[in-house]
């Protein structure tokens, strides 16, 4: 066997091996984007808002039985956003639409603030 011929086999082991690497890379990806997607992922639609508001925002929260549904700051990351939370650009937005600034009452200080009650 040649030099050449050798150096050639070398050269294929490391391109088959660069590129199992890269199928890995790429399955683990897809893999990671989908469960985005799915129901039980949720930070592109977090992701996609917070472009779309210039801020980052603020979601929904509740408890089941309690009756009170509130809103928080969001976390910049969670790796499990569920598909039931909803996203609001602003704290008023959020209080506009029925949501309390406690989870113990209601709070509505945004809508103080702006004058919109007393």
């Amino acid at each position: 066997m040649s030099k050449q011929q050798v150096i050639d086999k070398k050269s294929s082991k490391q391109l088959s091996r660069g590129m199992r690497r890269l199928i890995t890379v790429v399955l683990v990806l897809t893999g990671i984007l989908l469960f985005d997607l799915s129901p039980f992922g949720g930070n592109i639609r977090f992701y996609s808002t917070w472009i779309e508001c210039g801020q980052k925002p603020v979601q929904t929260a509740t408890t089941p039985g309690a009756g009170i549904h509130w809103y928080v700051q969001s976390k910049s990351f969670e790796p499990g956003r569920y598909g039931y939370v909803n996203y609001f650009c602003t704290a008023l937005e959020a209080e506009q639409a029925g949501f309390s600034a406690n989870k113990n009452q209601y709070e509505l200080p945004e809508m103080r603030a702006h004058g919109l009650i007393k």
